[in-house]
């Protein structure tokens, strides 16, 4: 699919569906070729690496830069058990809480209320989320 712009699409809306199915295949078939690709490359190159470490290989005209993070998650049900047997410093120091709104509650304020919280709140839109199912046809007599 050649570069479609949205502003000039002048297309019944049929039309514009078969290029956005067309092109979420051909996307989702770019991304499993491109992580095979990735973890060839990573097996072949970079076989051993080192956490942190940036690792670079020549391949003719082309150099390659690798750098394999390793990430550390908290699990928040083993959480409040570990931090109880662990100074109090440890905790502080180790772990970041960061503030997160709870849309479910924040709904449910009273317009004072959240009109103040609203002073510490950003708002931006994000992209629409659409997913195109196609619906069964009514059997065939």
């Amino acid at each position: 699919m050649d570069g479609l712009d949205p502003t000039k699409i002048q297309a019944d809306p049929r039309t514009v569906l078969a290029l956005y199915l067309s092109a979420e295949r051909d996307l989702e078939e770019a991304k499993a070729n491109l992580n095979a690709a990735r973890h060839a490359l990573q097996k072949l190159v970079f076989p051993a690496y080192e956490e942190g470490k940036t690792l670079t290989a020549n391949i003719d005209h082309f150099v390659l830069k690798g750098k394999a993070p390793v990430y550390r998650n908290i699990d928040k049900a083993a959480l409040p058990a570990v931090l109880r047997q662990l100074p109090r410093e440890v905790g502080d120091t180790c772990i970041d809480y960061k503030p997160q709104l709870i849309l479910k509650e924040y709904k449910k304020l009273s317009k004072a209320h959240k009109l103040l919280l609203d002073e510490a709140i950003r708002e931006s839109e994000g992209t629409i989320s659409i997913k195109v199912t196609e619906r069964k046809r009514p059997e065939e007599k």
